[in-house]
């Protein structure tokens, strides 16, 4: 609706050369949105028909939290939010690198987004019997009660307006919550207006039949 919508706009009448670029440009950003909305719904179809195949080798997770860390820092310097690496242990599990990279990236990702300038995020990583235990809790605005069951619901969005206006498809959560499972684990939250988010997320670790 909003590319047919500015597309006959600027084709009503002639225009200034930079006006098309204007709309040009728009369209773009419409475009790339709806291209990750559609590649976050074939990754949730094919999980839906038990469809997607991990290609799970051995790792160490720590390795793999260090490298989003670092990427995610890029993010969050643009707020001047300080991204916490507060313990990580060595834990050895199995699992699919591209698929955890995802879930970890979409989590802090996430948490940049909601979290106000000069905040922080808080990542933590440690065994805990026969799961690794990932945390990453952030200073942001928090979630209300009444959403945080329905978060991972696919669409679902706490701020309608704002997560559009951002990029916000509503379906990172949900494919955290199905990659988290597909790796036999889960994906829990606990939030308080004001104070901040606490993503939990357990995943097997080597030790786990």
């Amino acid at each position: 609706t909003v590319l047919k919508g500015q597309n006959e706009l600027i084709l009503n009448k002639q225009r200034k050369p930079e006006e098309y670029q204007e709309v040009i440009s728009s369209n773009l950003e419409e475009i790339s949105y709806m291209s990750k909305v559609l590649e976050d719904l074939f990754v949730l179809s094919k999980s839906d028909e038990n469809q997607v195949s991990l290609d799970c080798k051995q790792m160490d997770l720590k390795v793999l939290l260090e490298e989003v860390c670092k990427h995610a820092e890029v993010l969050a310097e643009e707020k001047n939010i300080q991204i916490n690496i507060a313990f990580l242990e060595p834990i050895e599990i199995k699992g699919d690198e591209v698929r955890l990279r995802q879930m970890v990236w979409n989590v802090l990702q996430n948490g940049i987004k909601y979290t106000p300038r000069g905040g922080e995020l808080k990542i933590s990583l440690q065994n805990e019997d026969e799961f690794a235990l990932l945390t990453i809790q952030d200073t942001g605005i928090g979630i209300p009660e009444e959403d945080l069951p329905l978060i991972f619901n696919r669409f679902y969005r706490v701020d309608k307006a704002r997560s559009r206006d951002e990029g916000g498809s509503g379906l990172g959560l949900s494919i955290c919550r199905q990659i988290a499972e597909a790796h036999k684990g889960k994906i829990e939250v606990e939030s308080k207006l004001g104070v901040g988010t606490r993503f939990k997320i357990h995943l097997p670790n080597k030790a786990t039949p």
